[in-house]
């Protein structure tokens, strides 16, 4: 009995579509997709990241394919101390896709997501590190993004 009102709780948040972060809708039910860009590396780990969203990739030709452009990292400044060191990165990955399904292609769209990255002049490595970690936490949401538009287009 003491556990009902947080029983019910949870399947009232459940039933309005909320979500822990990451934990989504998946993609099983989505048709295969097939991911073409210039980058292999990128393509390489975009490939695992929306595998890991449960949508299944197509290795050879698909009614629907990905294309990724001009991906681009970017690291700014976002504070810096009373001797001018930076304190504070924000990190920027920014991407811009073009779904197609057989002859009809969908209007390009760009894929942005952004972290904070604090700064430590006295732990360089450890950060080096960190800053490895978020860059594959944005392609992990940038990753979620692009499930949740192929599922708002290809759904009919």
């Amino acid at each position: 009995m003491k556990n009902l009102p947080t029983a019910v709780l949870f399947l009232l948040l459940a039933g309005c579509g909320w979500h822990l972060r990451g934990l989504g809708p998946g993609g099983a039910d989505l048709p295969a997709l097939q991911i073409q860009g210039k980058d292999p590396r990128f393509v390489q780990q975009l490939h695992k990241a929306l595998t890991e969203q449960g949508l299944s990739i197509a290795a050879t030709e698909s009614d629907w394919t990905l294309v990724v452009e001009n991906v681009e990292y970017k690291r700014l400044i976002g504070a810096v101390n009373s001797a001018g060191q930076a304190q504070s990165f924000l990190l920027i990955l920014t991407m811009r896709v073009i779904f197609s399904k057989a002859a009809r292609v969908f209007p390009a769209q760009t894929v942005r997501a952004s972290r904070d990255l604090q700064y430590d002049q006295s732990a360089v490595l450890g950060k080096e590190a960190e800053e490895k970690t978020v860059r594959i936490a944005l392609l992990s949401e940038a990753a979620q993004q692009l499930l949740y538009r192929y599922r708002a287009i290809s759904q009919p």
